[in-house]
């Protein structure tokens, strides 16, 4: 066995990677059977009993092409307006090579020579008629379903794109090149195969149109220095490209229910998706796009032409797979392994409108394939792929959806495509990219009433905590907005979400509401926000009567326990009230509006109950993440959060210490008078029977709306006992 690297057929562009496909398909069906192929760095590797010397000989000998013709198509040969050189040459040529050529124009001239005949007409007679060798090419060219035929965007509409038409310019290649009578002289033939198959070849190339295939030498304005560029092919590319195409036949299927009806489907081939390479534009116009298998493992032909055949991909959590529709879709099913295994990656291809109307297939990147659990399945929770799915069907209209929900939806497909197709050590930045899209999306439907009613758009919740778990990173920041957005509800009160957007808990969960009453916050600073927040959960509680801030019935969310699932490290408080600003603001809001998707209300049933455990998608760890900041607790937040406990209780000594509430602290801490604000927790405190070790601080340098956002923040009981050990005087022996 002899292996020849072929350097001149990459996996890009499109027409090198189906040229590579034609020779491996016309060696193993008329040279070799028992060949073997792989994609390799340099190119396409062959495994035979033949060398490249053998390899030219047969292509310029020996090769007998396949019967391409497309006589539905004007333009094809068939017709009296066509131009029929290339035809009639083959049709009276005496060559064996084009027997079934010949036998297939007799044939095809046969159907169109009925009278008033229509395309689809046209397209049957040609299924029922046309000898074997061609039907391999009208698989490839159209699928016959239902209602109308389906064409492969490879192959244009049955082999025609635009004013090209695929099958007479094929039939005009092969005769310059190997029909004897008509041929060019052989030495420039074997050149031009030289350089088709090594690139090793100074040989002058074509004036020959190549469509789609080959986007660089399409010719055309800014193709070259001048203002036109002359349209440059090699012959051989062209012809060994379509050979290739043939391998990627269509079927028509049915899904899987009485009555369904057959719909086209072709190998590797989508719906287009405006994401994951730098050149996308919103609205630019994808007709579909091609993600080419690649193997590094030779593989047989009848192996390769299986999968080709095949060409199935599937994405989803268990017992929930789908078939892959765009190309989003498919990044998904690399990411999640649904592809056959053998292959070591794809090479996409989107056939984009580029040039005026015409299409190219222009080439999108490779994408590997690995063997590894991605995190990329958190977005096929069953949650954020039905959301996800109706968000982009709803937005599909560019024209009738608000600008700000287009790039919002591109924000989420561009985070989530990086997620699927990023290695190992990003997955953990992807992820949290890909979150806080998904935040976004989420608040700028909040803030856009008539979009979401019109298109019946419902919040996003029920994400997994295994994305909090997947993201916890120790920083300050995390931990911060970690457990605020656990901060949820019992259905008097609602989730601290229910304070930043227009939403109520009710018996179904999650829904959007009328009433915007309790949304506190604004086009203001994450330190206002909150403190809004503060005070407005505060307002509920005094209205609803309660006495208390939070107890076992309001889960009110400031205490550990049942008002919240995760709690704050000390340490991440500190660095939230550091002067020298150590936390990123933008990015714990960022955060928390990613993070407040979550079903934080059953991880905090399951911690009630005492079932969460740390093992599985729920293991609840987030609260025993640590940070590596240095801060000191300020004495000042310490005395202040005293007076802020859910349950008003403070366990000194063998007796529960209550401690009432003070609102007006919050107000004046918001405004600047954090002095005042320390006095009357200072007396507060005293009245507890909890004297503070010291009364009198310096307030110049304190940042009041800091103080009290930082009192919304969770922490545990066991920091609120810390905190009450230094500040508050030790017990006394009575």
């Amino acid at each position: 066995m002899t292996k020849v690297v072929l350097t001149g057929c990459a996996s890009e562009p499109l027409i090198h990677y189906l040229k590579a496909l034609g020779i491996f398909r016309l060696m193993a069906e008329q040279m070799d059977s028992e060949i073997f192929a792989a994609w390799e760095p340099e190119g396409f590797a062959v495994v035979s009993s033949y060398d490249g010397t053998d390899i030219v000989a047969f292509l310029l000998d020996s090769y007998r092409p396949t019967p391409i013709i497309a006589p539905w198509n004007g333009g094809s040969g068939f017709y009296p307006k066509d131009r029929q050189d290339a035809i009639n040459k083959i049709a009276q040529s005496t060559s064996p090579r084009f027997t079934d050529y010949r036998n297939a124009i007799s044939v095809a001239r046969e159907i169109v020579s009925k009278a008033s005949q229509s395309k689809v007409d046209i397209l049957r007679d040609c299924r029922r008629s046309l000898p074997d060798a061609a039907l391999v090419w009208l698989d490839a060219a159209y699928v016959l379903g239902d209602e109308k035929p389906a064409y492969p965007p490879l192959l244009g509409t049955g082999g025609n794109d635009g004013r090209l038409e695929f099958t007479n310019t094929f039939m005009a290649r092969i005769t310059e090149l190997i029909l004897t009578e008509n041929a060019r002289d052989r030495d420039t033939t074997e050149r031009l195969l030289h350089a088709s198959l090594w690139l090793n070849s100074g040989v002058r190339l074509d004036n020959c149109v190549v469509g789609q295939f080959h986007p660089g030498g399409g010719g055309g304005p800014n193709g070259t220095e001048g203002p036109v560029a002359t349209v440059l092919a090699n012959p051989w590319d062209y012809v060994l490209a379509l050979e290739g195409a043939v391998l990627l036949a269509g079927a028509a299927v049915r899904r899987l229910a009485p009555g369904a009806k057959s719909m086209a489907s072709f190998p590797f081939t989508v719906g287009g998706s405006l994401v994951g390479y730098g050149t996308a534009a919103e609205g630019e116009n994808v007709r579909a796009e091609m993600w080419l298998p690649l193997w590094s493992r030779p593989a047989s032909f009848r192996e390769i032409s299986h999968v080709l055949g095949e060409g199935r991909v599937t994405y989803g959590g268990p017992n929930q797979f789908r078939s892959v529709r765009s190309g989003f879709d498919f990044a998904r099913a690399v990411a999640e392994l649904g592809v056959d295994r053998g292959i070591d990656g794809f090479q996409r291809f989107g056939f984009i409108e580029r040039n005026g109307r015409a299409y190219l297939a222009t080439s999108l990147g490779k994408v590997a394939v690995d063997e590894r659990r991605s995190m990329a399945s958190r977005i096929s929770e069953s949650s954020v792929d039905r959301w996800l799915d109706r968000f982009r069907r709803e937005t599909r209209d560019t024209g009738r959806t608000p600008a700000r929900i287009s790039r919002a939806r591109r924000a989420v497909e561009d985070a989530a495509f990086s997620l699927c197709l990023s290695s190992p050590e990003y997955q953990r930045d992807r992820l949290e990219d890909t979150l806080i899209a998904l935040g976004r999306a989420e608040r700028e439907i909040a803030l856009s009433p008539r979009f979401r009613d019109d298109h019946e758009m419902k919040p996003l919740t029920g994400l997994s905590v295994a994305w909090a778990n997947d993201l916890a990173d120790g920083t300050p920041e995390y931990s911060i907005a970690a457990a605020l957005a656990s901060i949820y509800g019992d259905g008097e009160r609602g989730p601290i979400r229910a304070n930043m957007e227009p939403v109520r808990l009710g018996n179904r969960g999650l829904a959007w509401s009328q009433d915007d009453t309790g949304v506190a916050w604004g086009g203001r600073s994450l330190t206002e926000n909150l403190g809004a927040i503060l005070v407005r959960r505060l307002l509920d509680t005094t209205r609803q009567k309660r006495d208390t801030l939070g107890g076992e019935r309001s889960l009110g969310g400031f205490r550990g326990g049942p008002g919240h699932a995760v709690s704050a490290p000390l340490k991440a408080v500190a660095a939230f009230l550091s002067p020298e600003n150590a936390v990123d603001d933008q990015r714990i809001e960022d955060l928390l509006f990613g993070l407040c998707l979550i079903d934080w209300l059953r991880m905090g049933r399951r911690i009630q109950s005492g079932v969460a455990r740390d093992t599985g998608s729920d293991s609840y760890r987030l609260a025993r993440v640590t940070t590596t900041t240095g801060a000191a607790i300020p004495p000042v937040y310490a005395l202040l959060k005293l007076v802020f406990l859910p349950n008003q209780e403070i366990r000194r000594g063998n007796a529960p210490i209550r401690v009432a509430p003070e609102p007006r602290i919050v107000n004046l801490l918001r405004s600047g008078r954090a002095g005042e604000a320390l006095e009357i927790a200072c007396r507060r405190l005293r009245a507890s029977r909890l004297p503070p070790i010291v009364e009198q601080f310096d307030t110049d340098l304190l940042d009041g709306p800091r103080l009290a956002a930082s009192l919304l923040i969770p922490v545990s009981q066991s920091a609120i006992r810390r905190l009450c050990d230094m500040v508050i005087e030790p017990v006394s022996e009575d």
